[in-house]
């Protein structure tokens, strides 16, 4: 899951961006930029892992309630 979140379009390009940043000794500048893909990356993991668990939730079915299933005569 953190593979498919790191490996975005967005992440390459920022990633390029951080090795242009180094190339031409701007250190600073690609360690924000580095923090910014890190920040990306932790929050839509931790998206993905909410949605996860929600839709587990979803599917399965409430426990069923006794009063529901007597039958009183």
């Amino acid at each position: 899951m953190i593979r498919q979140n790191a490996v975005t379009s967005f992440n390459v390009i920022l990633a390029v961006l951080i090795a242009a940043l180094l190339a031409v000794g701007e250190v600073s500048d690609g360690w924000f930029v580095g923090g910014v893909v890190a920040a990306n990356v932790a929050v839509a993991t931790l998206q993905e892992l909410r949605a996860t668990h929600r839709l587990g939730s979803w599917r399965s079915p409430p426990p069923a309630r006794a009063w529901c299933a007597t039958a009183w005569r």
